[in-house]
């Protein structure tokens, strides 16, 4: 019974240790200090395997954890459908994955790719839905 208990618990660190997270800012410089911003989290494996994602309204089921935060973080966490940006200034895909940014709404349309560990600007014109993965 015990080892079960410990295999568990190993599997679930696992999953933790190989999620993407990623905070998307109203605010163009990724800071925290008065903003709003969404904190996502995801475990698809691959951008096939990837649900398309528009904020606030469309969170698929590989996106394990999403949270909608104001007043730089200190209110919330809120759920994702109560946020009130859909076009992005900044983001910062902090640790283990990638990111397809569409400019069409569902997934279509223009694409730029975005890579973990560094904030950056989002033209938010150009943001219309979006994909993540772990890589």
């Amino acid at each position: 019974m015990q080892f079960t208990t410990a295999a568990g618990l190993l599997l679930a660190l696992s999953a933790a240790a190989n999620a993407w997270t990623m905070a998307i800012y109203d605010t163009t410089n990724c800071a925290q200090d008065t903003t709003s911003y969404y904190s996502l989290e995801g475990d698809a494996t691959s951008e096939a395997s990837a649900g398309c994602i528009s904020l606030p309204a469309t969170i698929p089921g590989d996106v394990t954890y999403c949270g909608w935060f104001t007043n730089g973080g200190s209110t919330g966490p809120g759920a994702c459908s109560s946020g009130t940006f859909t076009r992005p200034s900044s983001f910062n895909l902090r640790s283990g994955g990638q990111c397809a940014v569409y400019k069409g709404e569902g997934c279509s349309g223009t694409v730029s790719s975005i890579t973990a560990n560094s904030c950056g600007f989002a033209n938010s014109g150009n943001w219309g839905s979006m994909k993540c993965w772990n890589v």
